[in-house]
């Protein structure tokens, strides 16, 4: 009988801890207007970003994204910008052409 009701005490705290997990994830907006974003989504993309968008003529958002990509696809950028400025400084690995994106199963391609 102990074990029974030890039993139904911890399938009852699970479940409603699950159920706390969830309201606190429906609470986070990541594509809503910036001051309803985290922190780390309100600065400046990284420099190396910053000038490969200058370079490209595009202007600069803090985060933006189209509406049509994961939101991955800012950071695949992000990281696609470090990785060409890096790249570009290294003088035997200056002609190679670097594309990341978002592959099926949202896998980085490069």
């Amino acid at each position: 009988m102990t074990i029974i009701v030890i039993g139904a005490v911890v399938i009852l705290v699970s479940v409603l801890l699950l159920a706390f997990v969830f309201m606190k994830s429906n609470q986070v907006n990541l594509t809503g207007k910036t001051e309803e974003k985290p922190e780390w989504m309100q600065s400046l993309p990284p420099q190396e970003t910053v000038a490969a968008t200058k370079a490209r003529g595009a202007g600069i958002g803090f985060y933006s994204h189209d509406e049509g990509e994961q939101l991955a696809a800012p950071f695949a950028e992000q990281l696609e910008d470090i990785l060409r400025a890096k790249v570009e400084a290294h003088p035997e690995l200056k002609n190679v052409k670097i594309d990341l994106g978002t592959g099926e199963g949202f896998n980085l391609d490069i």
